[in-house]
């Protein structure tokens, strides 16, 4: 006969043992379930710059990239045009500065009295002239007399407006509205005529320079469209409303290359500063259009009827931007795509708006 105590025993330990593999079953199928929900807004936040493949739609573009510095597209080097001492320069550097705002003055003592000195002389001038245009009409004086007073009277009133431009060069202004880009003088310092004191930079367009090889030179010569986009270094965003500025139409003999300047508005990013590097890429609009084919992965969502969802990369930061297009039915895209635009070409049915990516490019090698 079994010993009751003994058996209730063991049959609480079988339940136990069932109750514990049920809780993990249960919480197993919980954690797949949760897994295979969409992520919700704040951890979107959390996933990290997703690398993708991208197709450019339109005019298939060969890319040269050059490297290249930037510029302000306005500058202007600030000296005085007269020596003297520095009474004290009013601005320093990265600061902002509006039209006309006074940036450095030099003591005008001297021109001052150099002016006071000349009005004297003026006045001395016409004086004499008065009186000889008096003798001279009552033929008391001789033409040339009466010549020179005149003559004196011009010279008179020519150094004191050299006098007055003197005294008004003694302070320095600025041309344009900017900042400072650079300073080279302190107050008190004495310096020379065309020393250059200040740099003062608007950057609101900036230029990009850069030499273009001679054998790419056709790319202007032979008149085809000038296509080019910019990189900024240290910065994701591909920037494409480019216009050219200048094309040395003789290269230098010592690069072989022609030396090119192209403008753009500065990124609102981007504080694209004088001296910092950047990457051109040019290219050549070919003579036709060529079709676009969308592969499966480039599809985020298939619509009824010829409509479909890609994901569309936003140039200036790298996000995504649903876009709905028209398909024919060999899936070659009709409609819903401007010239040049870059689309997710693979894993599209795991991506979402607004996610920031990265454009995957082979790197190259031997």
């Amino acid at each position: 006969m079994v010993d009751k105590p003994m058996w209730t025993g063991r049959m609480r330990g079988r339940r136990s043992l069932y109750a514990a593999a049920l809780f993990v079953v249960v919480v197993t199928l919980l954690w797949g379930a949760k897994s295979q929900q969409p992520l919700q807004a704040s951890e979107r936040e959390q996933v990290k710059v997703q690398s993708v493949k991208a197709l450019t739609f339109g005019h298939q573009i060969k890319s040269l990239p050059f490297a290249a510095n930037v510029s302000a597209s306005k500058h202007a080097a600030m000296a005085f045009r007269i020596p003297g001492q520095l009474r004290q320069v009013y601005v320093r550097m990265g600061e902002a500065v509006t039209k006309g705002q006074l940036l450095a003055e030099l003591d005008p003592t001297d021109y001052r009295l150099a002016v006071q000195a000349r009005q004297a002389e003026l006045e001395l001038a016409e004086i004499g002239h008065e009186r000889n245009q008096r003798l001279f009409a009552k033929q008391l004086i001789s033409e040339d007399q009466f010549d020179r007073s005149e003559t004196s009277l011009q010279v008179a009133q020519a150094q004191l407006a050299q006098a007055q431009k003197d005294l008004d060069d003694t302070q320095l202004r600025a041309p344009f509205d900017g900042y400072v880009a650079l300073t080279s003088a302190r107050s008190f310092e004495v310096v020379g005529p065309e020393q250059l004191i200040a740099q003062i930079e608007n950057n609101d367009w900036v230029d990009v320079e850069f030499n273009l090889p001679i054998q790419y030179g056709r790319h202007h010569d032979d008149g085809d469209k000038l296509t080019a986009a910019v990189r900024f270094s240290g910065h994701s965003g591909r920037y494409t409303d480019v216009t050219l500025k200048e094309f040395a139409s003789k290269p230098d003999p010592d690069t072989n290359s022609y030396r090119v300047t192209v403008t753009l508005p500065r990124p609102q990013p981007i504080n694209a500063l004088t001296g910092m590097s950047a990457w051109v890429e040019l290219g050549s609009d070919a003579p036709r259009a060529q079709q676009l084919q969308l592969p499966k992965g480039a599809i985020a969502s298939k619509h009824d009827g010829d409509t479909a969802m890609v994901w569309v990369i936003n140039e200036s930061d790298n996000t995504l931007e649903a876009r709905s297009v028209r398909l024919s039915s060999r899936g070659i895209v009709l409609s819903g795509l401007d010239q040049g635009e870059r689309i997710v070409a693979a894993g599209a049915d795991r991506l979402f708006a607004g996610q920031q990516v990265r454009v995957w490019e082979r790197e190259g090698g031997i």
